[in-house]
């Protein structure tokens, strides 16, 4: 194949000039004849035309006969006859410079799959693997599409049969069979991409199969693979990817080549879906953030897999792990730079807590290989977010901030003002209003100073929200003290609903609700806390899910809905216990002052709708423990 690479120049090569503009003359003279049916022929003879080392002589003619046509074109004293026909061999050459182009493009991949045969040739033969991985990062600006890796496929295995080494070449053979079989296995599952999506009921998302719909049951019964079954059925059963790497009692290289494929595919494929769908929170964004870190788990449990293997010839042991590793840390990239990259939560709202804590453990280690301080504030940012959830404050807070510096080092804004708003939402939910309203207010300073109006709307929502709760343990508070935190609330809302940042929505209708039942305003408050409940049905949100609840209770109860107020208060006393919240005993206190007026001494002894909507909701368990809360509560 020619070496496009090379130099060559007009004098030490003169008769080429003459040869290549002939040559040019002669196609678009047949061009004009009608003589060619399809681009692909004028590449044939092209192709067959080059010679070594002269692709630049080529293209530097193609670029002065059509220097020569626009000169001519442009200088009006042409008869209209000699214009016309200027023109059409104008848009003859126009044909030619298009296969040229198509050449070139075919002849680059060609040349890179050469490299990169050659750079695994090279390699020691237990990191050749490592170099493939690396060599298809898909972080690089030159991706590798489909088309690309089935002429990988055949190059592999053309170099290979070139190849005197008969281990080099059996190896480059099963790199070349198992990146053909994994776009294979992609396009058997293909048509099961999504359809686990509409076939199971729940929700969505990665965790364990008893509690959220999921992919891997479909995919297990779809393939006929045993690699990626074994690896699906695996995940079906939430256990860890690790054991995928112990139970290969060889290494099958095909295989293993496979998987990277197929996985590759799989999560290119639900990331285009999922992003396919903008307005859906539950299937768009936030299970677009939730792929790239269930995928990015996945490389990591196996690496660890891998490591863990004593029984294994040398260092390969060690080699695979690294080239697992080295996913993990691809897919991290990948997620990381995106331009819609959830800032604000969402990636976590679908994993089980077990899966997420699984998450969290297992991308704590390839995090601190992240070299790229952007990319590692960012996630950094999602990691922090998601301690949070696991009510893990003190590591949650270490995340932010660490994120919050090195975003300041390399001047992301975004991800700043981003950490900054996590910082207060994590001081609210830990009651700390001070704190919280100190860092709302200085991400709603660098958010305006930057232009960042969904930082500006997180920022608005957080102080508000920090200064009513602030208000509310006063004795006494006015309309005037309110003014202000609730045209913050109103304007985050409305900003927040511009960013479908639903959490956002979640947080200013719930601080609405509180400021309105410090006004007495009791039928916009129950309005209020209700839509902030139905938001918080959406991103799953159970510290400010329990809040809202034991808020609602004493709407209804100012109401003289006393069931309702029962109902909506033991819920929230439940729930916030649940979430380690000492505010459960104001809701105790409610449910009281209820249970008295019901003439009962315990919810257990609650009769009629009360009591089955109760049971409905936590069942006899729960009912139980709120007895127990009660008389701890009385103690």
């Amino acid at each position: 194949m020619p070496d496009q690479s090379s130099q060559s120049d007009q004098s030490s090569q003169p008769d080429l000039y003459s040869t290549y503009e002939q040559f040019i003359d002669d196609i678009v003279a047949q061009t004009l004849k009608g003589a060619f049916r399809s681009q692909a022929q004028v590449e044939r003879l092209l192709a067959a035309q080059l010679e070594t080392g002269t692709s630049e002589i080529l293209e530097r003619c193609l670029m002065s006969r059509a220097e020569t046509y626009a000169q001519q074109l442009a200088a009006g004293d042409l008869t209209a006859i000699q214009q016309a026909k200027v023109t059409r061999q104008a848009n003859a050459l126009k044909t030619l410079q298009k296969a040229w182009e198509r050449w070139q493009q075919g002849y680059v991949v060609e040349r890179d799959c050469a490299m990169i045969a050659s750079q695994i040739l090279q390699a020691d033969p237990d990191a050749r693997l490592l170099v493939l991985v690396q060599a298809l990062d898909e972080n690089q600006t030159d991706r590798f599409s489909q088309p690309h890796l089935e002429q990988l496929s055949r190059q592999l295995k053309t170099i290979a049969d070139q190849q005197p080494d008969a281990d080099a070449a059996l190896m480059l053979r099963q790199f070349g069979t198992g990146v053909a079989q994994g776009l294979q296995s992609y396009e058997q599952l293909k048509g099961d991409l999504v359809s686990w999506l509409f076939q199971q009921p729940g929700e969505l998302g990665f965790g364990s199969a008893a509690e959220s719909v999921e992919p891997w049951r479909t995919w297990a019964a779809t393939t006929n693979r045993s690699l990626p079954q074994a690896l699906f059925g695996l995940q079906a059963q939430n256990e860890s990817a690790a054991n995928l790497a112990g139970a290969q009692p060889t290494i099958d290289w095909a295989a293993w080549v496979e998987l990277v494929i197929l996985l590759r595919s799989l999560q290119n494929g639900l990331v285009a879906w999922f992003e396919m769908q903008p307005y859906d929170f539950r299937a768009g964004q936030n299970l677009t953030g939730s792929t790239f870190m269930m995928f990015a788990m996945v490389w990591s449990e196996i690496s660890r897999g891998w490591r863990d293997r004593t029984n294994l010839a040398g260092n390969q042991s060690e080699q695979l792990a690294e080239t697992f590793f080295q996913l993990t840390l691809q897919t991290l990239r990948r997620f990381a730079q995106r331009e819609n990259f959830p800032l604000y939560g969402g990636a976590f709202a679908t994993f089980s807590t077990a899966g997420l804590r699984a998450t969290v453990s297992y991308l704590d280690q390839p995090l601190k290989a992240v070299g790229q301080v952007q990319e590692k504030a960012r996630i950094l940012t999602v990691l922090g977010y998601s301690q949070r959830w696991l009510n893990q404050y003190d590591r949650a807070q270490e995340m932010h901030e660490e994120a919050l510096e090195l975003a300041q080092q390399v001047a992301d804004q975004r991800c700043e003002v981003a950490n900054l708003c996590h910082l207060s939402r994590l001081f609210l939910v830990q009651q700390d209003y001070e704190s919280a309203v100190s860092y709302g207010q200085r991400a709603l300073i660098r958010a305006r100073q930057t232009g960042d109006g969904q930082g500006e709307a997180n920022a608005l929502v957080a102080v508000g929200y920090g200064e009513v709760m602030q208000l509310e343990r006063r004795e006494v508070v006015t309309a005037e003290d309110l003014e202000t935190p609730m045209r913050f609330l109103a304007q985050g809302q409305q900003m927040s609903q511009k960013f479908a940042d639903v959490q956002g929505q979640a947080f200013a209708a719930v601080g609405l609700g509180v400021a309105q039942l410090l006004l007495s305003e009791f039928g916009a408050a129950r309005r209020s806390l209700e839509q902030g409940l139905e938001l918080i049905a959406v991103v799953g949100d159970r510290d400010l899910q329990a809040l809202s609840y034991g808020y609602l209770g004493e709407v209804c109860y100012q109401q003289g809905q006393l069931e309702v107020a029962a109902y909506c208060a033991g819920i929230g006393m439940y729930l916030l216990e649940q979430r380690g919240r000492g505010a459960w005993r104001k809701s105790a206190a409610l449910v009281s002052i209820l249970l008295g007026k019901a003439g009962v001494e315990s919810p257990g002894e609650l009769l009629g709708e009360l009591r089955s909507r109760l049971l409905s909701r936590i069942g006899q368990d729960g009912l139980d423990h709120l007895t127990t809360l009660m008389q701890q509560y009385r103690e």
